[in-house]
C-alpha cells in the first residue's frame, strides 16, 4: 500500500512537471534503487541514469561534444557550466534539476559584475556570494549573460535526447535584461583622423624591427601585420575571415580578382572558420591593394597554405586571438584607441563608404553578409 501511494504520488509530481519532488520521500524506499537488468558477458557496467549528477554528467556531455566544437567554444561552454555546477550544485543529481534552478542561475548571472574572476576582492567566493555582493552598478552585459544560459539548456536539451531527462527543465526560461541598443551599434567607425594616424603610423612609414612596429625605424615589413588592416578598411572583412585566407581563396575570373570567403566541408583537415553558412562569399579585391602589391604577397604562400603564416593560431583555436591582442597594444601605442573602436571598426568605415558612394543595399548587404 505504501508502495503505490509513493508511485501515484511521484506520478502527480512528474505530470504536474515537478521533476524535483520526485524522488522517494518515504523512508522505507529510500534506499531502494532498480538496477537493471544483468550485464551481458564482456559488458561493462554503467552508472544508472539516476546516479548522472550534474558534473559528471557535464563530462560525458563534453566528451560527446568535443569533436565538433573550436577549442574557444570548449572554454567558453566548460565556463559557462561550471559557474551553473557552483550554482546548482555539481553532485544534484540531473533528474533533480528544476525550473527554479535554472532561473537560480539565470538571477545570478544578471548580478555578477564584469571581469569579476579578476576583482582581487571576490576571490574565494562562490559566484552567489559575488553576486550579492556586487555593488558595483555594473552587471555582465546582456548578451554575455543570454550566451551563458543558452550554453545551460544547450546541455539540459542534450541530456532531455538522451533519456537521462524526461522533460528539459526551464527551457523557456529567458534572461531578463534588454539589448542596450541595436545590434551592430557597440562600435563606431574609426573618424577620419584615427584612419590617417593608423595609416601613417609606424607599419606604413618605417618601424624601428619586426618586434618594435609602434617605435618609427627604417624597416615596412609587408606581412599579416602590414596587411591585414589595408583588407579590413578596403573590403569589410572580418578580422576572423581575412587571417584564415588561404592561397587559393584570392582568385581572378572573368578579370576579377577576389576574396573567395568560404569553407571546404569535404576537406576535415581544413580548420577554417567562418561565422555563419550565410557568410560564405566572394568579396572584390579593392584596385588600391592591388596597386600596394599584395597579389605580389599573395604568389609568396604555399599553394595550399594560408596568406598570413606569420599570425599563428591562438590557444583558443583562432587565428584572430593573437592579432586582436597585438591591435590592441598597437593603437594604444600610436595614441588612436578610443573605447568605442576596435578593429572591427575597419568593417563599418567600409559600410560607410559603399553608402556614401550610391551603392545597393543589396550589394552591400552581400558583400557584407550583415543581418537585415
Amino acid at each position: 500500500l505504501r508502495a503505490q501511494i509513493e508511485h501515484r504520488r511521484i506520478l502527480i509530481a512528474k505530470l504536474n512537471g515537478d521533476f524535483a519532488a520526485t524522488a522517494p520521500e518515504d523512508p522505507l524506499f529510500l534506499d531502494m534503487r532498480y538496477d537493471g537488468l544483468p550485464l551481458l558477458p564482456g559488458a561493462v557496467a554503467q552508472p544508472g541514469q539516476d546516479a548522472w549528477t550534474f558534473e559528471k554528467l557535464f563530462e560525458r556531455y563534453a566528451t560527446f561534444k568535443t569533436p565538433s566544437w573550436a577549442p574557444k567554444t570548449r572554454q567558453s561552454v566548460e565556463r559557462a557550466l561550471r559557474h551553473a555546477m557552483q550554482v546548482i550544485g555539481p553532485d544534484k543529481p540531473v533528474k533533480l534539476i528544476a525550473n527554479t534552478d535554472v532561473a537560480r542561475f539565470r538571477d545570478v548571472l544578471g548580478k555578477l559584475p564584469p571581469n569579476f574572476s579578476k576583482m582581487k576582492q571576490f576571490n574565494g567566493l562562490s559566484l552567489s556570494e559575488i553576486a550579492s555582493k556586487n555593488d558595483t552598478g555594473l552587471t555582465l552585459s546582456p548578451k554575455s549573460q543570454k550566451k551563458d544560459l543558452e550554453f545551460l539548456h544547450a546541455f539540459l536539451s542534450w541530456a532531455t535526447e538522451e533519456g537521462y531527462l524526461e522533460k528539459q527543465p526551464g527551457a523557456k526560461i529567458k534572461v531578463g535584461a534588454k539589448k542596450k541598443g541595436p545590434k551592430g551599434k557597440d562600435r563606431l567607425p574609426y573618424s577620419t583622423k584615427q584612419l590617417t594616424a593608423i595609416f601613417s603610423s609606424p607599419i606604413y612609414t618605417g618601424c624601428k624591427s619586426e618586434s618594435r612596429r609602434g617605435t618609427p625605424g627604417q624597416d615596412i615589413i609587408m606581412d599579416g601585420k602590414y596587411w591585414i588592416p589595408l583588407i579590413a578598411v578596403y573590403s569589410g572583412l572580418r578580422l576572423g575571415e581575412i587571417v584564415q585566407l588561404l592561397h587559393e581563396d584570392v582568385r581572378t575570373e572573368d578579370g576579377i580578382t577576389f576574396f573567395d570567403v568560404t569553407k571546404d566541408a569535404e576537406d576535415e583537415d581544413d580548420d577554417k572558420q567562418v561565422k555563419t553558412e550565410s557568410s560564405y562569399r566572394q568579396v572584390p579585391v579593392h584596385k588600391r591593394l592591388i596597386e600596394l602589391g599584395f597579389l605580389d604577397h599573395v604568389s609568396k604562400a604555399q599553394a595550399k597554405g594560408r596568406i598570413f603564416e606569420d599570425i599563428k593560431q591562438g590557444q583558443d583555436g583562432y587565428y584572430s586571438h593573437n592579432f586582436s591582442k597585438f591591435w590592441g597594444r598597437y593603437v594604444r601605442q600610436i595614441e588612436v584607441y578610443q573605447t568605442k573602436t576596435a578593429f572591427h571598426s575597419f568593417r563599418h568605415n567600409f559600410k560607410d563608404a559603399l553608402t556614401n558612394a550610391g551603392v545597393s543595399e543589396v550589394i552591400s548587404t552581400h558583400i557584407l553578409q550583415v543581418s537585415r
